[in-house]
């Protein structure tokens, strides 16, 4: 359907490359590109006549919008806004950028919006925000004490709420704290530790801490050296070792008390001096042994002897390993009595630290542990059965003895706390240790709770494997008291219930998803109850749960466990329509889904509504009211449409798919002679002439096939008459909702026979224009490229400099950097190139040597050309020099040979390059008449390759103009070429036959003038003096601060301009010199030179620009204050140079 908005502005976004759509200042929108429809709306015709701005935008972001047009309205210039859009088919919001601009078309109001879509930056912000919150949460709520120290002062920036429980002072009060007025330890210790951490980067220091209270505590600080904006501090982790200080007190009393009781006990001691074989034994390792007395003497040959003989080897092997080792052993083994008897002792002994022996004294204790043995053996078949049983039921024992500290548990639980079986002894710390970081504390609160209330205990918590896989346990235990009731330990039980943990997170996520998704639905939903009359007639119902949108839509709050009647009184009378539909779909069990105007609400509403279980029923709806007024809307355009067409004098049709007319206006008659009627049910196609049904079915067909909405064209129809009719069609396609099928087309034909003489008449003139406006877009282009690649450029040459200069420095060779720097000097030469051609730059000729250009660019080309060609080279050493471009000859050349091999399609092919001085005859001049009768340098480049037709000829210079395939060449290379020799008053001639051979010859003048000798890059000087520096570009600010401050200069590099001015307005007498990028978002350099001079009319600038043109060209410079103007890229030593003779002649 066609609309009423003007025609021509419904076309407008059409020529806009990106999304960009008509809108009126109520949302509707009037008309849109595909990119719009497509990546912006998601919209397909179906949906196209009702897209909505206000509608799509997200519900949070509405008002904003809403302002942003009245905004629009109201300004000459545009309206900026950011929003969320809903993408109908992929049914998500995306955020985009519009710009809306107030286009007045009469009386009547219209926007025009461009979009960019910037989903990705509004996601990587909020990542970016929940980050930060999520470390702050993290360092806040750790139940880690953390303190940040500042490394010069020693104060305390920083501490988490776990560092104000710990020492009793409030945040606020430790975050003004000095570190000395919490560690009990004298000054001198303090810079000592703090000296050792900023040495090693890292250290954990044990110190003893002050709290609010006065209680003195020992802790140990794992504190890390960071930097953190320039400033260093101290990142430290308290933990409280004060317990473990007072346990290892104790421990060592209790080690006092075990060495006097181990002497008084039933164990046999001895001793063997290595150097006089001198022994000491106790009458109780005597008796061990079967002997009454220790009057025999004892070695450790004797010892050996009294082992049994299948382990004497073991336990020799044992002792002569700790012997060589300086040692010590622990083992058991079985000895024969001196009676015979066989028994089993334990073995310890080794080297004593005694400082009157050294190594020489060997000495340990022995014990008979034949009972104990005997049933420990009884004990471990037991065991091997138990365990067996725990390990099917992924189960674990365990006991622990709290007078002892000792700890035993089952094999099951070194499996279940992922340890490798006899890495240690079991204990309480080594439980603790495979516990997750995060659970050790409330192990630690819930141990220690048990212990005091002597109660069974349940916990569950996590394990971390050594694989880092994470396992929750449960873990039971039991108080264990003696006869006397006392107290001695627990004993329990310990079960992986990881699954189980994973079934329950299960259900708590599909919990979490299905609230997320009633909460976050972009229609309202309600859950509600039906509520039946005593004689079973539904007379209300009730709302048993609501999600937030359904209060948005509908004008009421706190909904849920209210009637409807409560809500709305009327409604019984107003709306009785919805209880006998509600009351239907109870009873049948089947959804429906319907339009609704509620005359309560006067609202139009699209009702899903089914019954999931008896007497209830779910409602999901949306307010369409906007949408019935627009399809009202469409009624009342259909009927103005057809009034329209009627009075027109242009053509109006429409088709089916099958291209016959259903409908033409009646303007037919008074331009073509037809009747509407004889038109009507007649092929489109049947009022062409014969020689142009084939080029309309064929551009029908294209449209088809590439799914075009629209577009405009020029066809020949017969009229009644038999004469001509030359008609500007403009057609609009129709497609099936699925955007697969063609369903028909409406167009409108515009009789233009009278334009048509006049048009061909200026045809060659147009073509003329045409060329000459592409060619000032290439210019364009090539400027904004040249910016681009320059700014690239420049971050290159200047860390390849940078590394030239650190190898000299160091010693070795620079040979990689200089590489670097003559490609980036190259790549500048080339954009030199682009700009020349599309006369963004001006070239610099001067006096050039082909024959070394030649040699240099072949070597450039050889590389790249296959080995089956052959490059033939034929150079008049005489011959003279010509002024020009270097860098344009060289890409003369490397443009013709480019194309020569590319036309080489042989096995084997021959390039031939010759170069002789000539002096053009009458033959040639009359041939290229801009050449004259004087000498000049005549440079071939030919080849045998496939050759060129006459036609082909015709076009090559031509821009754009190729026979490559899309993905092989521009057609820019040979129009460069005839630029460039243009350019320079020389001529091109092109000699050519197909399958044969090519040849271009080019002449160009010769001169006298010998060309300059290359200055060699000086050394960078040294400067003095204080610059501030303004790039957009973060990269070219780094490299030019590095480069400028290692030649002795004070860099303040902003990226802001805004903020440069901001910071030079409050110290304008700081800087020396200002060096500024021409080209920047915000403000450009000559802006950003305006304000700086108006600050401090004195201090200099530079300006540095990536732009070819010469800058001076394009208005007075020095009204700005610019003293210099560099362009990108530029050499350290230019810049220093530069710089150190603008700061001198300023002052």
């Amino acid at each position: 359907m066609l609309h009423h908005t003007d025609q021509t502005l419904r076309c407008l976004p059409e020529l806009i490359p990106g999304p960009a759509f008509m809108f009126s200042p109520e949302g509707l929108c009037a008309g849109c590109n595909g990119n719009a429809r497509d990546a912006v709306f998601g919209a397909n015709d179906e949906h196209r006549p009702g897209l909505n701005l206000f509608d799509a935008a997200h519900p949070d972001d509405r008002e904003a919008l809403r302002r942003a047009v009245a905004e629009a309205l109201q300004r000459s210039d545009e309206a900026t806004c950011k929003t969320r859009i809903l993408h109908r088919g992929r049914m998500e919001y995306l955020w985009y950028s519009i710009n809306m601009k107030n286009i007045a078309t009469g009386a009547k109001p219209a926007l025009l919006a461009v979009c960019q879509e910037i989903t990705c930056c509004k996601r990587l912000e909020e990542s970016l925000h929940a980050s930060e919150a999520r470390f702050r949460r993290l360092f806040d709520g750790h139940s880690t004490v953390m303190l940040v120290i500042d490394a010069a002062s020693k104060t305390i920036i920083d501490a988490n709420r776990a560092a104000a429980r710990f020492y009793g002072w409030p945040v606020e009060e430790l975050r003004a704290m000095r570190l000395d007025q919490l560690a009990v330890t004298s000054p001198e210790i303090l810079e000592r530790e703090i000296a050792q951490i900023r040495k090693l980067g890292q250290k954990t220091v044990s110190a003893r801490h002050r709290s609010a209270e006065g209680v003195i505590l020992d802790v140990e600080a794992s504190t890390s050296l960071v930097e953190i904006e320039g400033n260093e501090v101290f990142y430290c982790i308290i933990n409280n070792v004060t317990e473990r200080k007072r346990i290892e007190k104790e421990l060592q009393c209790s080690k006092s008390r075990l060495d006097f009781a181990l002497q008084k006990s039933h164990i046999g001691w001895w001793s063997l001096n290595l150097e006089d074989g001198s022994t000491f034994r106790t009458l109780e390792h005597a008796r061990i042994f079967g002997y009454d007395s220790t009057d025999r003497a004892w070695s450790l040959q004797q010892f050996l002897d009294h082992v049994v003989d299948e382990e004497r080897d073991r336990v020799s092997a044992i002792i002569e390993h700790s012997r060589s080792g300086k040692s010590g052993w622990h083992f058991e083994c079985r000895i024969r009595r001196n009676d015979g008897e066989q028994r089993w002792i334990m073995a310890i002994g080794g080297f004593p630290h005694d400082d009157d022996h050294g190594s020489k004294l060997l000495s340990g204790i022995v014990m008979d542990i034949s009972e104990r043995k005997f049933a420990k053996l009884e004990l471990r078949d037991s065991r091997i059965k138990f365990d067996l049983a725990l390990k099917a039921a992924h189960a674990g024992i365990w006991e622990m003895n709290i007078e002892t500290g000792k700890a035993d548990w089952s094999k099951e639980i070194i499996r279940l706390l992922g340890l490798e079986e006899q890495a240690e002894a079991p204990s309480f710390d080594l439980w603790i240790q495979a516990i997750h970081p995060d659970d050790r504390q409330m192990i630690a609160d819930s141990v220690t709770q048990a212990v005091q209330e002597q109660k069974e205990s349940d916990i569950e918590y996590r394990v971390c494997w050594p694989d880092g896989s994470i396992h929750w346990l449960m873990s039971r235990g039991q108080p264990v008291r003696n006869g006397n009731g006392k107290l001695t330990g627990f004993t329990g039980t310990v079960i992986d219930i990881t699954e189980r943990r994973k079934l329950l997170e299960s259900v708590r996520q599909s919990e979490a998803n299905y609230r997320s998704l009633f909460e976050n639905m972009p229609n309202g939903f309600a859950y509600c109850q039906l509520l039946y009359s005593e004689q079973g007639i539904a007379e209300d119902f009730m709302f048993l749960e609501v999600n937030q949108r359904f209060e948005e839509l509908i004008p009421f709050k706190e909904v849920a466990g209210k009637r409807a009647t409560q809500l709305i009184p009327e409604i019984r009378t107003t709306d009785n329509e919805l209880f006998i539909i509600s009351e239907r779909i109870v009873n049948s069990a089947r959804p429906e889904h319907f339009d609704y105007f509620m005359n309560a609400l006067q609202e139009w509403f699209s009702f899903s509504v089914f019954s999931p279980k008896r007497d209830c029923f779910i409602v999901i709806f949306d307010v369409i009211t906007q949408r019935k007024q627009i399809e009202q809307s469409l009624r009342e355009s259909e009927h103005k449409f057809r009034t329209i067409t009627e009075q027109i004098s242009e053509i109006v049709f429409v088709t089916d798919f099958t291209g016959i007319v259903r409908y033409i206006s009646p303007s037919i008659e008074k331009t073509a002679g037809y009747r509407p009627d004889e038109v009507i049910g007649h092929s489109f196609f049947d009022f062409l002439p014969d020689d142009e049904i084939a080029r309309a079915r064929h551009m029908v067909g294209i449209a088809m096939a590439n799914h075009l909405d629209s577009e405009i064209f020029e066809l020949k129809y017969r009229k009644n008459d038999g004469s001509n009719l030359y008609g500007e069609v403009g057609v609009r396609y129709f497609h099936e909702a699925d955007g697969n099928g063609f369903s028909g087309m409406i167009g409108v034909i515009r009789d233009i026979t009278p334009r048509k003489k006049a048009e061909e008449e200026k045809k060659r003139l147009e073509l003329q224009l045409q060329k000459a406006e592409r060619l000032e877009t290439i210019g364009r282009l090539a400027g904004g490229i040249a910016h681009d690649f320059n700014n690239l450029l420049s971050p290159i040459l200047g860390h390849a400099e940078l590394g030239m200069i650190a190898a000299a420095e160091e010693g070795y060779n620079p040979e990689y950097y200089s590489a670097i720097v003559q490609a980036a000097e190259r790549a500048g030469q080339l954009v030199s190139q682009i700009l020349t051609f599309s006369k963004a730059h001006d070239s610099q000729p001067t006096p050039v040597r082909i024959q070394s250009i030649i040699e240099e660019a072949l070597q450039l080309l050889r590389p790249s050309i296959p080995a089956n060609i052959r490059i033939e080279r034929t150079l008049d050493v005489g011959c003279r020099n010509i002024l020009i471009d270097p860098s344009k000859l060289h890409q003369i050349i490397v443009n013709l040979c480019t194309n020569a091999w590319q036309a080489i399609d042989k096995s084997c092919g021959v390039i031939t390059i010759e170069l002789h001085e000539v002096t053009p005859g009458k033959a040639l001049i009359k041939k290229l008449p801009a050449l004259t009768a004087r000498p000049y340098a005549e440079l071939s480049i030919s080849d045998n390759g496939v050759g060129m037709d006459k036609a082909t000829i015709e076009h090559i210079f031509e821009p754009f103009f190729t026979t490559k395939a899309a993905d092989k060449g521009s057609g820019l290379g040979l129009s460069v070429v005839r630029s460039v020799v243009n350019a320079f008053n020389g001529e091109i001639v092109v000699e050519s036959q197909p399958g044969a051979h090519t040849a271009f010859r080019i002449y160009l003048p010769v001169i006298e003038e010998a060309p300059e000798q290359k200055k060699p890059v000086s050394t960078p000087q040294q400067g003095k003096g204080k610059i501030l520096l303004v790039d957009d570009e973060q990269v070219i600010l780094n490299v030019v601060t590095t480069m400028l401050t290692k030649q002795g200069f004070e860099i303040c590099a902003m990226k802001n301009p805004r903020e440069a001015i901001e910071l030079f307005r409050r110290e304008p007498g700081r800087f020396d010199l200002v060096i500024t990028d021409l080209t920047m978002p915000e403000l450009s350099g000559l802006e950003l030179s305006e304000e700086l001079k108006n600050a401090s009319p004195r201090t200099p600038i530079i300006l540095m620009t990536g732009f070819g043109k010469n800058i001076d060209d394009a208005g007075g410079v020095n009204e700005y204050g610019i003293r210099k103007i560099l362009k990108k890229p530029v050499r350290i030593a230019d810049l220093v140079s530069a710089i150190n003779e603008t700061i001198a002649s300023s002052r």
